[in-house]
């Protein structure tokens, strides 16, 4: 099954993304995996980049975007095909299966949003984890440089796309101009 949301045998160490924002709405994406292996027959990992965002505005309307992603690439042995409107990445080989224990990934691409829908306000949404890793995300960091400074606007951080979930009291972030 192409959407099996259980992932067996393994956990998410670490996790680093790093978002790289232009003026023009276009996200230089790094992101850095690290996982824990603890069950053999294993051969990498499968990430989706999800090209269609949806998520409910600051006034309450529905919104619905198409990005588009190009450049998916990775240092180690990838494979790229598209499975019901999603990119997905295969890092790792078919025949190959990898040892217990600790393996770090790295997985680039860029993800341009399009226009800005917006006067007189910008707004920044970014899925960063994903879905459909069924698994725990542990030491969980995102980096996010943005085009100008935005120091003195407001951030806030959700984990469901109707911002109802506001975690801003349990994520410790800072910022520092851009």
């Amino acid at each position: 099954d192409d959407y099996d949301s259980t992932a067996k045998g393994f956990t998410i160490e670490k996790y680093k993304v790093v978002l790289d924002v232009s003026s023009s709405n276009v996200v230089n994406v790094t992101e850095y995996i690290t996982t824990d292996f603890y069950a053999y027959n294993h051969h990498g990992i499968v990430k989706f980049v999800p090209q269609w965002l949806e998520y409910t505005d600051k006034t309450g309307n529905t919104i619905s975007r198409k990005s588009k992603v190009s450049n998916l690439t990775s240092p180690d042995e990838y494979s790229i095909d598209t499975v019901k409107g999603k990119k997905r990445i295969k890092i790792g080989n078919a025949y190959t299966t990898i040892d217990k224990g600790l393996h770090e990934y790295q997985i680039n691409y860029t993800y341009n949003m399009g226009t800005d829908p917006y006067k007189g306000f910008d707004e920044f949404i970014f899925h960063a984890f994903g879905d459909y890793w069924g698994t725990e995300i542990k030491n969980a960091s995102i980096q996010v440089k943005m085009p100008k400074s935005i120091e003195g606007y407001n951030i806030n951080f959700f984990t469901d796309k109707n911002r109802k979930n506001n975690v801003n009291d349990v994520v410790d972030y800072s910022i520092n101009g851009n």
